[in-house]
């Protein structure tokens, strides 16, 4: 019947009905939401690699950094564990013969957030090492912390100011008794973070000032200055570049019996120091999924 009805239209195109005629369609419209599945389940995986070369006189040494890193991030929590390697080599020159020290450090790390509202977060976290260097055969931190963005969070890809307090326990087990005459001891801390970063197509700038104490002594104190370039090369690699100074007042881990002529010239111990600077540069490479669009800036990373 609907062919007929549609077949006798030419017909009726120079009569006066073709005038009278409207045409009503009845076709159902249907708009299907395309389901993507997410293999990665909004997990993003990084490693990285980088080194650095120093040479003088009567010294040369290198150092090699691995780092793996799990991020997973939604509107409203953030999640972040991160494990790391360094390898170091250093050669020395003493009376016409050439001394070689090797060292390994290993630390984890993992923390997690909470989004509160367009300025506010709240999280907590952990992290374990050990060094021979820092005299530590464990040192553990629980933290808690807030932070305060001064630019709500939807405005991250491009600025944000932000206030970071934090507070926690500090366990630590020293290799050896210390200047204070401990071989452990748990400690409170807290320090308070300000961080201003800005979001290029190129890449980002990032800078930061923090401060930090010990409770039972606010005497015992650190105050850091932190820099990093990003620089986008290809799909996936990017340019690093990082530095930091360090002023140090709170060096409760170094050893009571001091460090020897050796521990000095190969860098086998911590020694007491007033101020710390570190440049370093590498190579990161990131994959993982790609329908983690979700923009959670919270607590900077």
């Amino acid at each position: 019947m609907q062919r007929i009805k549609t077949g006798i239209l030419p017909f009726m195109v120079n009569s006066e009905m073709y005038k009278q005629i409207d045409i009503l369609y009845r076709g159902e419209s249907e708009f299907v939401e395309e389901q993507i599945i997410d293999p990665w389940n909004l997990w993003v995986f990084r490693i990285s690699l980088d080194g650095d070369i120093e040479i003088e006189q009567h010294a040369d040494g290198h150092r090699f950094n691995t780092e793996v890193n799990a991020n997973r991030t939604s509107d409203k929590w953030k999640v972040d564990i991160e494990a790391e390697v360094t390898l170091e080599q250093e050669n020395f020159e003493v009376d016409d013969e050439t001394v070689t020290d090797n060292r390994r450090e290993n630390e984890f790390e993992a923390i997690v957030v909470r989004s509160l509202s367009d300025h506010w977060s709240v999280g907590g976290g952990t992290s374990a090492r050990s060094s021979t260097y820092n005299n530590y055969d464990l040192q553990l931190e629980l933290m808690g912390a807030i932070e305060y963005n001064l630019f709500p969070y939807f405005e991250s890809s491009r600025k944000q100011l932000l206030f970071m307090y934090m507070a926690g326990l500090n366990i630590h087990d020293y290799t050896e008794v210390t200047i204070y005459d401990k071989s452990s001891e748990s400690l409170l801390s807290h320090s308070l973070n300000i961080s201003l970063e800005f979001n290029q197509p190129w890449g980002e700038i990032r800078t930061s000032l923090e401060g930090s104490s010990f409770l039972h002594d606010l005497s015992k104190n650190r105050l850091e200055m932190y820099s990093n370039i990003e620089v986008n090369l290809f799909k996936g690699f990017s340019l690093n570049l990082n530095a930091e100074y360090s002023m140090i007042r709170d060096q409760l881990n170094l050893p009571g019996g001091g460090a020897s002529r050796d521990d000095i010239l190969l860098q086998r111990r911590e020694i007491a120091t007033d101020f710390e600077f570190e440049f370093s540069i590498g190579i990161s490479y990131t994959f993982g999924s790609l329908s983690n669009n979700v923009v959670n800036p919270r607590f900077g990373f």
